[in-house]
């Protein structure tokens, strides 16, 4: 029996595939009797070319609704059947009678284009069975047509759209395929009776959901959706890549995508499971963007979220479309549960997207891969690691905290570490409200690997603090050199640089971290900067964006000098990596996030911008260098003495980097020469700031970490370049030679240029404060301790602490600074310095409501103060001895129990925390390796998710810092 067929063509301003589609429609082997266009363009391009090839039923409808587009062209689709008259002038039995004789309805859009004898097959597959009502072909990828793009969707146990076939090498393995859920619209042919029994497709749901919704609902209705393998449509698939104007969808393919879940969702849920889905949805939009940020989806975050509100907002809508799907429906939707995918066809598939290799084929004059380097056990590099943790044994911790130079104690409880991190209210002296330290989140973050005794996590990263930094200048080095010899050394002599040893045997914890983290950050940024041949890296490559971020934060953290130097460097990697910018673009962002609210405080509340510049911990100064001194030992190298002290060793790396100028990659030296050079300009500038409120200068052993490491890397290049084996050989054994030297100082054993000074790092316990009085704040009172000192003959300082003041979580550089101007116009700090004076002069005054006031009950003289002072405070009637205590003389005010209550503002929790904790925990997310990557489960070919390129980054052979060729996308 024959039938009529009156193909339906969707057209949106694309009139270039519109032409190849319509030349494939006119080509097939069985002919269609009609063709209606549905052009839904805002220009006229395409109509124009429908025109051309003599379409007479044109339909101009500038509608983005997929359901309307079809019902329009079903609607004037009797126009080739009747003369002079339109389908909307026709009595319904006389419409309904045509669309009998019409029999079936092709769908094609713009960009899907048929063999053919596509229909042909599709027919002769309907001939087969009288229930097969809605057919869909083997839609094919138009660049490479051995290449399945979609065969079939149904949907996950999870509600997830799934994709039977995706991206697979067409081998004929799913030519059997059959009966699925659900079939995509590009070449579908529907029956007509089916379609008016539906009532077309449902114009309430989104785009796409439309598809699977009308196939699910031909499914209730008894009729069967199948796959025809034989008939054979190449799909450009432009909506789902976004290739159409965004108005098409009304966002973007993955929000597109994860909307029509949701819709699916509310559709077919049952009745009492649904109001619960809805409630839930913004919550679980939330959880699920977290999840997504854990799998290295984090294109996926924000359609998430979106996607969730989106659907809350419009659930009346959602709801609407309940009613279609109970309409006609002859089975239960639970009947479908077989062709759903399950679990472990999830499972299979994302194994075969992981271990899926390129289709296309590889050139044979391609040029060979490069000899893969060594890696760091190869090397051996473990050795100099062990070797290097040796030589710290200094530092080896004998007691609970480390203490000196920037170091105070940690507490001894995590849960106060975190709360100092973030806090907006500071217990220093009187108290202020002011942000606390962003360096607090480092400290939380370290305390956290021993969250028992958070003291003794960080007193363990002092003593790997060298092995740590051997082991990232290691594998930055692999930027310039693959060499396993060159490498060992270079990153030898960063782990052993003159003013990194200072640092840490100055216990310069500010320091010390940034030249820890500054290699693997190098690193890292690198991996983003370079694109990877390699598609399936996308879950290590948003790995690499998650540590570049939190890396940056520490450094940040750690000294915001060399975060805004390396900030400017990131800027030169992103204008010479225009197309990275999408994702390098993120990597200051949490530490933007974490400093802005502390540098907003002290540079508007305060009027001291310069303020954010000082290093974090206790305060502590350095001698002013020259310039040439800070180039030559990076900074802080001050305790040498004279030209015939100078580490000279680096100044053979200095020369290195200076022949490096002249090597087939002088512009990179001279970038990274550049850099070294501006290190060294910013610690001579910042020693010569004078922080008043700190009663220090600034130090430049941070910086110095840039210099290093550029003039490493750019010596790296020279030595990598040489050609004769002998000149390898003299460098590499001066190089190592002047390392041993200088190592000999971290023993602590004389060598010709320094003799390194015992470590200014001592290790004590946690106490801060004397027993009795963290006794007391462990139950829970809130007093205060007035210290006093005597300077002079008539000269005193007081000092009001807290039981947790003096811990290195409670240092605030905005209590020091405010403390100049604001804090002492206050009555608070009038009322204190009376209460000293009447103290020291023990003049017989009452004082218990000035104790009251100030809410202290404890007075503390330091045991090496005069004997005077403590005899006056034994006069005073408001006060009586405890005796003496480790930290000095000890007295405890009477009553003190009338002591007024802490200060109500007193907060550590405010937004700002919450939302730096939300940004910290986003980048931990990411940062996690993954341990396969793999696409989102769903659509697959359909949903196409841009993939991060996993780098391999190597300048070994690049003649720039970048190459503006690369053609990495976001």
């Amino acid at each position: 029996m024959s039938v009529r067929v009156a193909a339906i063509v969707i057209s949106h301003s694309q009139p270039e595939w519109l032409h190849k589609t319509l030349i494939a429609l006119q080509s097939q082997t069985c002919p269609v009797d009609e063709i209606v266009a549905v052009d839904s363009s805002l220009n006229g391009d395409c109509s124009e070319v429908l025109k051309d090839f003599g379409v007479k039923t044109i339909v101009r409808r500038a509608d983005k609704n997929f359901g309307a587009l079809v019902a329009a062209g079903v609607g004037q689709s009797t126009s080739g059947f009747v003369t002079n008259t339109t389908a909307n002038d026709l009595e319904t039995a006389e419409l309904e009678k045509l669309h009998r004789a019409i029999g079936w309805y092709w769908l094609l859009h713009e960009d899907s284009v048929p063999e053919p004898n596509a229909l042909e097959q599709l027919l002769a597959a309907a001939d087969l069975s009288p229930s097969v009502a809605l057919l869909g072909p083997k839609q094919v990828d138009p660049t490479s047509p051995k290449k399945i793009v979609q065969m079939g969707l149904t949907l996950t146990k999870a509600g997830a759209i799934f994709s039977l076939v995706d991206g697979e090498l067409d081998q004929a393995q799913h030519d059997s395929l059959d009966d699925v859920l659900a079939i995509g619209t590009a070449g579908a042919l529907i029956r007509s009776d089916l379609y008016r029994r539906l009532q077309g497709f449902d114009r309430h749901a989104p785009n796409l959901a439309s598809e699977i919704d009308f196939s699910v609902r031909a499914r209730l209705s008894g009729y069967r959706v199948v796959v025809v393998p034989s008939a054979r449509v190449s799909h450009a698939e432009l909506t789902l890549n976004g290739l159409r104007p965004r108005r098409w969808l009304g966002t973007s393919p993955e929000t597109a995508k994860r909307r029509a879940e949701i819709h699916l969702q509310l559709a077919y849920l049952p009745g009492y499971l649904v109001w619960l889905y809805a409630l839930f949805l913004p919550v679980s939009g939330l959880l699920r963007s977290l999840w997504q940020l854990a799998s290295k989806r984090p294109n996926l975050v924000f359609a998430e979220v979106s996607a969730a509100f989106w659907g809350f907002g419009t659930l009346p809508v959602r709801l609407l479309s309940r009613t279609r799907v109970n309409l006609n429906r002859d089975i239960k939707y639970s009947s479908l549960r077989p062709l759903r995918a399950s679990w472990s066809t999830v499972r299979n598939r994302n194994r075969l997207l992981q271990d899926h290799v390129d289709l296309e084929p590889v050139a044979l004059d391609a040029a060979p891969a490069k000899t893969p380097s060594k890696k760091f056990s190869g090397a051996g590099a473990w050795f100099i690691f062990f070797a290097l943790l040796v030589s710290s044994w200094q530092y080896w911790p004998t007691n609970t905290a480390a203490v000196g130079g920037s170091l105070a104690p940690l507490s001894s409880d995590w849960f106060h570490l975190a709360d100092r991190a973030g806090s907006s209210w500071q217990n220093s002296g009187l108290g202020l409200a002011a942000p606390s330290d962003p360096f607090n989140w480092l400290l939380a973050g370290i305390g956290f690997f021993w969250f028992v005794t958070p003291s003794i996590a960080l007193a363990t990263t002092i003593l790997l603090s060298r092995s740590i930094a051997f082991a990232g200048a290691w594998h930055a080095m692999g930027l310039v050199s693959r060499r396993a010899w060159l490498r060992n050394l270079l990153a030898l002599a960063y782990a052993l640089w003159p003013s990194f040893v200072l640092a840490q045997n100055r216990g310069l914890l500010g320091a010390i971290l940034t030249w820890m983290a500054l290699p693997w950050l190098i690193l890292a940024v690198a991996k983003l900067a370079t694109k990877s041949p390699d598609n399936r890296a996308r879950g290590r490559q948003s790995s690499w964006l998650g540590a570049s971020g939190l890396l940056f934060a520490v450094v940040a953290l750690s000294s915001a000098a060399t975060a805004l130097l390396l900030a400017a460097a990131l800027a030169l990697v992103v204008a010479t990596r225009p197309r990275r910018i999408g994702v390098l673009i993120w990597v200051p962002s949490l530490a933007v996030l974490l400093v802005f609210p502390f540098a907003w405080h002290l540079a508007i509340g305060l009027g001291n911008p310069l303020a954010t510049l000082s290093e974090p911990g206790i305060p502590v100064g350095s001698q002013p260098e020259d310039f040439w001194q800070i180039l030559l030992s990076a900074g802080g190298a001050s305790w040498l003495s004279g030209l015939a002290s100078v580490a000279l060793w680096p100044a053979l790396f200095l020369l290195l980097a200076v022949v490096a100028w002249f090597t087939d990659r002088a512009l990179l030296a001279a970038a990274l020469s550049g850099f070294a050079t501006f290190g060294a300009a910013a610690g001579f500038v910042l020693q010569r700031i004078d922080f008043a409120a700190l009663g220090v200068n600034g130090n430049a052993a941070a910086t110095g970490s840039i210099t290093a490491l550029a003039l490493l890397l750019a010596a790296g290049i020279s030595l990598d370049s040489f050609k004769k084996k002998w000149l390898t050989t003299l460098a590499g054994s001066f190089g190592i030679s002047f390392a041993l030297l200088a190592s000999l100082g971290a023993f602590g054993i004389p060598q010709p240029f320094s003799v390194l000074p015992a470590p200014e790092l001592k290790f004590s316990s946690v106490r801060t404060v004397p027993a009795i009085f963290e006794a007391e704040a462990g139950q829970g009172t809130r007093f205060r301790l007035l210290k006093i000192s005597q300077e002079d003959s008539s000269l005193f300082s007081a000092q009001l602490v807290w039981a947790d003041s003096l811990l290195l979580e409670s240092n605030s550089t905005a209590y020091r600074f405010a403390l100049p101007e604001s804090l002492a116009d206050s009555d608070a700090f009038w009322s204190v310095d009376a209460l000293v004076a009447n103290l020291v002069s023990a003049n017989g005054a009452d004082l218990a409501p000035a104790f009251a006031r100030a809410n202290i009950g404890y007075v503390m003289v330091p045991l090496n103060d005069s004997v005077d002072l403590a005899a006056a405070l034994n006069a005073v009637p408001e006060l009586e001895s405890v005796g003496e205590t480790e930290f000095g003389w000890l007295w405890s005010v009477k009553d003190a129990s009338a002591a007024a209550p802490p200060n109500p503002n007193n907060q550590t929790w405010s937004i700002t925390k919450g939302l730096q904790l939300f940004g910290i925990a986003v980048f931990v997310l990411l940062a996690v390796p993954a341990g396969r990557s793999r696409r989102a489960q769903g659509v697959g070919a359909i949903f196409s998710e841009t993939d991060f390129d996993e780098a391999e980054p190597d300048f070994a052979s690049s003649g720039a810092i970048a190459d503006s060729r690369d053609g990495g996308a976001n």
